[in-house]
């Protein structure tokens, strides 16, 4: 059984080079030495679009902000399609498609500036972090999609690698512009529903009886199963999530508490970095399950209740005593309404970094 909470994957050295370079820095700031021709037309392209022209909200600093977030989205995204050397876009073809999401991203902007107050701030800035996000993670899946012959028939696992490469540098872009929020202008995460319930779970099945968290996860296994999640798993993930799931409820000779203990751990870390974000380096599908967690959150910040407080409850009832069958088919059907009533991109986007997840921690390996 393959469960690797520290699943490798190699960006190559201009990507890495370009991230470590550009989120230390400021990609219009003049310095020359990761510059080059092709990335000053990007540069020069999203500051002509103003985005943040007249919009009360992102004026000075924060406009600044925006425009440097969606260049580093855009010269990453080229620099790893460049590096996988595969040509799914010629030059005007990828400049019209950014175009479009430029023009998309000022109408973002616009509704927000119309609805945002000093109550909503922080609501209203996340979300357009995320979708800015959304939108290059959908150029990055929609436009290999309606590529498949670029790829070598006897090569299948690069399509989904150049998408996992994709998915994490969009990711970890994001996540550091959400830092930047928090970190220089005081605008933060303020609602951590989805991470505080997870980790009061896991704190309490790594602390009973293993048999009783072998139980637990056999639950979980039917619950996931019956969920719509599940159906968009490709065959090959979709049968070794299977086959862990089955091994960590029936096999005494898999450690289902320690496998928890990992996660909890990183669920820990990232209640530590509530207020107090830093510039913690993170494997990357530690990255995923920060950002996945982070639009969760995000998305149940709207929620006036606490949408988990009745399964907790049950939750804390069945250590004791009872049953957990319907109560965790029925959060996990709620979690899963919850994702499909965001917007098609932000529902994309979840999927994406579950998937890319998923396959990094369990998928065979080659």
């Amino acid at each position: 059984m393959k469960v690797n909470l520290h699943g490798h994957l190699t960006l190559g050295k201009e990507v890495m080079d370009f991230l470590s370079y550009f989120l230390d820095s400021n990609p219009a700031s003049g310095r020359r030495d990761m510059s080059s021709q092709e990335n000053d037309v990007i540069v020069k392209m999203v500051k002509s679009k103003q985005l943040c022209r007249d919009l009360q909200f992102c004026t000075g600093l924060l406009s600044q902000l925006i425009d440097d977030y969606i260049i580093i989205q855009i010269i990453s995204i080229k620099s790893i399609f460049k590096e996988s050397s595969y040509e799914f876009f010629s030059k005007t073809e990828f400049y019209d498609k950014i175009n479009k999401i430029l023009r998309d991203l000022r109408k973002i902007l616009k509704i927000v500036n119309g609805k945002i107050n000093d109550e909503k701030e922080s609501y209203y800035w996340i979300s357009i972090i995320k979708k800015i996000s959304a939108k290059f993670q959908k150029l990055v899946i929609y436009n290999i999609a309606d590529n498949p012959n670029s790829f070598d028939l006897e090569k299948k696992d690069e399509r989904k690698i150049l998408i996992q490469k994709s998915i994490i540098a969009i990711v970890s872009i994001e996540s550091n512009y959400e830092m930047k929020l928090c970190a220089q202008y005081s605008i933060c995460i303020k609602s951590f529903e989805c991470t505080r319930a997870l980790h009061a779970i896991l704190k309490k099945l790594t602390n009973i009886p293993e048999d009783k968290v072998r139980s637990f996860i056999r639950y979980f296994y039917e619950a996931l199963f019956a969920s719509t999640f599940y159906s968009r798993l490709s065959d090959i993930t979709a049968r070794e999530f299977q086959i862990i799931l089955n091994d960590m409820a029936y096999s005494k000779n898999v450690p289902t508490t320690s496998l928890l203990q990992s996660v909890l751990k990183t669920i820990e870390l990232r209640l530590e970095q509530i207020g107090n974000y830093n510039d913690t380096q993170m494997e990357y599908d530690v990255q995923l399950i920060h950002v996945i967690l982070s639009d969760l959150d995000h998305f149940y910040s709207t929620h006036t209740s606490q949408p988990f407080r009745d399964f907790i409850k049950n939750f804390i009832d069945w250590t004791m005593y009872g049953r957990l069958g319907k109560y965790l088919r029925k959060i996990m059907y709620e979690l899963g309404s919850e994702v499909s009533s965001q917007s098609e991109e932000m529902s994309l986007k979840i999927m994406n970094e579950v998937k890319v997840f998923l396959e990094l921690t369990i998928d065979p390996e080659k």
